[in-house]
């Protein structure tokens, strides 16, 4: 039994696996050994992160769909799986919260050359701000993500900088209990 589990997950990976390669490909453009060198980097990823590579194929395919160069998906995926893994969020929660942030403050480079630095400042600020209020700590990101969704663009028009406007969503739902929406 433990034999035919262990075959069926394997079987489940390579399909997974084959299924974010081809959606990679299409909108990447990669083929051959580039996409083996992605896998393997993937591979490597879960690995170093503590991750299963499948949630580090879901992050990669996510950050491919958005066309940014592979250096730039590979190190925004690095930084959704960290803050994945502190948080207790999902990969697909953490991927979609670092992208809501870096869209509302307008964060990234239209090239990407900025991705690693900017989805770790957000990564840290998310994280600094969600720490020190008295909250849950992964529901705490989930509010700060919420408010600045809703709100965050206004905040960034208004100049107030992403750690401020994080800081200022912390203190309304500690202190009120109430959702940052």
């Amino acid at each position: 039994t433990t034999l035919k589990n262990s075959i069926r997950d394997g079987v489940q990976y390579i399909q997974e696996l084959d299924s974010a390669l081809t959606d990679i490909s299409i909108t990447t453009g990669l083929t051959g050994s580039s996409l083996t060198n992605v896998t393997e980097q993937v591979q490597s990823m879960a690995v170093e992160m503590g991750s299963g590579a499948t949630a580090v194929m879901n992050v990669v395919k996510t950050y491919a769909n958005a066309k940014d160069s592979m250096d730039s998906v590979l190190a925004k995926s690095k930084t959704a799986i960290a803050l994945s893994n502190i948080s207790g969020l999902d990969t697909t929660s953490t991927t979609k919260a670092l992208n809501t942030v870096s869209n509302a403050f307008k964060l990234m480079a239209e090239d990407g050359s900025n991705a690693t630095e900017v989805t770790e400042r957000i990564g840290d600020v998310l994280t600094s701000v969600s720490k020190n209020m008295q909250y849950d700590f992964g529901s705490g990101i989930q509010e700060l993500v919420s408010g600045i969704q809703e709100s965050g663009n206004v905040a960034e028009q208004a100049g107030i900088s992403l750690e401020r406007y994080s800081a200022m969503i912390g203190a309304i739902v500690e202190a009120t209990g109430r959702s940052g929406l």
